[in-house]
């Protein structure tokens, strides 16, 4: 699935111009990286900035769910780091997978392509 029209006009670069995967990386111009950075920014310091009477990480400024029950609330702070971790792991294996193969994850599945070694028959 691609964004119809011009990632940027100046550089003449279409959003479907831009490959999957780490190949992004470099498909984008400098100044939507910046604009990406920029974005994340204001953000953080206008719109998720971290109130100084509230807990640590407590950003919601509208109804959130709050846990009164310190063990409930523990677990579920250990739930989303690990959860956050398992991120990372996937997405660093995705990016190893792709510099490996050659092909996106993605890519991989719709060719049937399962194995991590395209090259060697296990």
């Amino acid at each position: 699935i691609t964004a119809p029209g011009y990632l940027s006009k100046v550089d003449n670069v279409k959003f479907a111009d831009v490959p999957a995967g780490m190949g992004a990386l470099t498909a984008v111009p400098l100044a939507g990286w910046a604009q990406i950075f920029l974005f994340c920014g204001l953000l953080e310091k206008k719109f998720f900035k971290q109130d100084d009477d509230a807990a640590p990480g407590d950003l919601a400024k509208f109804n959130w769910v709050r846990y009164d029950d310190a063990e409930l609330k523990e677990r579920k702070l250990l739930s989303e780091i690990k959860n956050g971790r398992l991120a990372m792991m996937a997405i660093m294996g995705m990016m190893v997978q792709e510099k490996v193969t050659g092909m996106t994850t993605i890519a991989q599945l719709k060719a049937g392509n399962l194995s991590p070694f395209p090259h060697i028959d296990l």
